[in-house]
């Protein structure tokens, strides 16, 4: 797993969680790595590092299926590790961007941050692919939840997709007045005005072209020769 954070600063700090294979000598067969998006003000950016040991877990072999025999094998089960604390929760004001395996997973909207993770695994379940912009696909989206669950408040449905409620507020600001700026003008043809049209119509009357005098024109071509 790579985590990549990016600091309002100007600076990208990178960190990258290997997973460790042991072998049946220390029983520590595999490590695991879970980052934790779920509350980054209040506990910051960490990611819990867990291992599944062999040897302590001590439970009874189970049976599966295994190259068509039914085979007996250890089962092991995930062991508590320890917290590794990228970010402290003071220092979450700061960041701008969090990207996860090279997948925008975290931003910046305004002054709060959006859980992309917990959003799109949202919309992939309401929604399906969308190709609009965030905005207008969070607008859609609490549409749906709201219509399905019409009694859950708008703070808490902005909490589901992973929102803050003030972000939220914004959002809903800001598609209003883009969906008013995008309205277009109707193009009226040019109508007939009376007063205006009838004017014209006698000033083009008033004026007449002179009328061309071609015997006239010919006598004096002749004269001139």
């Amino acid at each position: 797993m790579k985590i990549k954070i990016f600091w309002d600063c100007g600076i990208i700090e990178r960190w990258e969680a290997e997973k460790y294979y042991g072998s049946d000598k220390d029983k520590v067969v595999a490590t695991g790595h879970v980052l934790r998006l779920d509350d980054l003000e209040q506990n910051g950016l960490s990611v819990d590092v867990h291992w599944q040991n062999a040897a302590l877990n001590k439970v009874v072999p189970v049976e599966v299926l295994f190259d068509g025999q039914t085979v007996k094998m250890e089962r092991t089960r995930i062991q508590r590790g320890y917290t590794i604390l990228l970010v402290e929760p003071r220092q979450i004001p700061s960041i701008v961007r969090i990207d996860v395996d090279g997948v925008k997973a975290v931003w910046r909207y305004g002054k709060h941050l959006i859980n992309g993770i917990v959003f799109y695994a949202l919309q992939e379940r309401y929604l399906g692919e969308n190709p609009g912009s965030f905005n207008s696909n969070a607008v859609e989206l609490y549409a749906k939840i709201k219509s399905i669950y019409p009694k859950i408040e708008d703070r808490e449905i902005a909490a589901m997709m992973g929102i803050p409620y003030k972000a939220w507020l914004d959002i809903q600001m800001s598609e209003l007045c883009e969906d008013e700026d995008s309205v277009s003008e109707v193009e009226v043809e040019p109508s007939y005005m009376p007063g205006r049209d009838s004017e014209l119509e006698e000033g083009e009357k008033g004026v007449s072209e002179p009328e061309l005098d071609l015997t006239a024109a010919l006598q004096n071509l002749l004269d001139d020769k």
